[in-house]
């Protein structure tokens, strides 16, 4: 069990920058009696990060990825599962978290990154990074909607640099 003497906490707030391609397509047309499917556009997330002098390595164990809808609505999962990636390694190229993943049309108005663990270099003083909720929601600079039949691909620009900070115990 290691100790640690300096514990490292999240400042609050990633930088999220998010490119929407809305391709809307045509809603098709009716069919029999059977129920028509919900409407639904496709979702694709891109996890990119600027550069730090501070670390060498900044793992981030990433469990979920939804959509908060504006108002009263479900999330939307675009990806449930566990994955374990090196943000240092995706500062001059993107890492493709999820692809195409269908979710209910609508607007939306956060980015819900569910996170397990945050390890930093491992034979730092204090290797594991503290957050307490496990969860991290990007605000987008406003709104955005996912239309019938259309696709959305959102960048998730995490600035290790000004996001973690080491705190003296």
């Amino acid at each position: 069990m290691r100790k640690t003497r300096h514990p490292v906490h999240i400042l609050g707030i990633f930088s999220a920058a998010l490119l929407g391609f809305a391709c809307s397509g045509c809603g098709g047309g009716g069919g029999g009696g059977a129920a028509a499917p919900a409407p639904s556009g496709t979702v694709s997330v891109l996890i990119a990060d600027g550069p730090t002098l501070e670390f060498d390595h900044i793992w981030v164990d990433i469990d979920r990825v939804s959509l908060i809808p504006a108002g009263d609505g479900k999330p939307a999962v675009v990806f449930q599962g566990s994955e374990t990636i090196d943000l240092l390694r995706f500062q001059d190229e993107e890492f493709l978290l999820a692809s195409a993943a269908e979710v209910p049309s609508g607007r939306y108005e956060k980015i819900r990154l569910e996170i397990s663990r945050i390890t930093v270099d491992p034979d730092a003083d204090c290797p594991q990074v503290k957050l307490p909720s496990g969860k991290i929601d990007l605000n987008p600079r406003g709104a955005f909607v996912i239309d019938e039949g259309g696709s959305l691909v959102v960048r998730i620009d995490i600035d290790a640099a000004k996001s973690i900070s080491i705190h003296q115990a």
